[in-house]
């Protein structure tokens, strides 16, 4: 009581705007190698962020700088930097996990029955995909490491946070159906699951 309220500092609110910068850049790989995967297959050319995902990434970048707003309230404030790191991980992981899967899976397995269907089904992981995911959540945990936005002993938790964000993630969208609903979900969720999940990992076991 009485402590007055201090902002993240601006340094770390230009490393977490790289992070996003690192989202957006292996989000626009991805789907540059995979030709523009999806229902409309474009060709090979400079990938132009559509509105759902521009939106998705402004939805991860309010969480982390939120997350770390609130974290310079705290007298933990490492451990909310994770977290918001880990939203900005969670989204590369699901997002060029399904641009990666979508392009060169050849079989995926719906959740939570691991049952063979094919691949992109709504609800389903495949193989390929789960290790892009992997793969992008790594290279971002690894910049946001040599930033010293975190510990070395973060990396591995947030890595786990974003690969079981996916897991949920692609679970809920499977539950909800290809409505409004569950495109909703895809936009505005994956940060906040990811974060929520890192805060739980990071924060109470740290």
């Amino acid at each position: 009581m009485g402590q007055e309220l201090v902002s993240a500092p601006p340094s770390q609110v230009v490393e977490l705007a790289i992070l996003v910068a690192g989202l957006l850049a292996l989000r626009a790989l991805a789907r540059w190698l995979g030709g523009g995967a999806g229902p409309s297959p474009s060709r090979r050319g400079l990938p132009v962020p559509a509105l759902p995902t521009l939106l998705q990434v402004a939805a991860a970048a309010a969480v982390a700088v939120g997350l770390a707003l609130f974290g310079e309230m705290t007298a933990a404030p490492a451990y909310w930097a994770a977290a918001a790191v880990a939203g900005i991980c969670s989204l590369a992981a699901i997002s060029v996990g399904a641009e990666v899967g979508a392009a060169f899976a050849g079989v995926g397995y719906a959740l939570p029955s691991i049952r063979r269907v094919e691949a992109g089904a709504p609800g389903s992981v495949s193989a390929e995909g789960m290790l892009a995911a992997a793969g992008a959540a790594t290279l971002l945990a690894a910049l946001a490491h040599g930033m010293a936005l975190i510990g070395p002993g973060d990396a591995g938790l947030i890595l786990l946070a974003a690969l079981a964000s996916r897991l949920l993630e692609r679970w809920l969208c499977g539950a909800l159906g290809p409505g409004v609903a569950g495109r909703w979900l895809a936009i505005f969720t994956p940060a906040a699951i990811g974060a929520g999940l890192a805060a739980a990992l990071v924060v109470l076991l740290p």
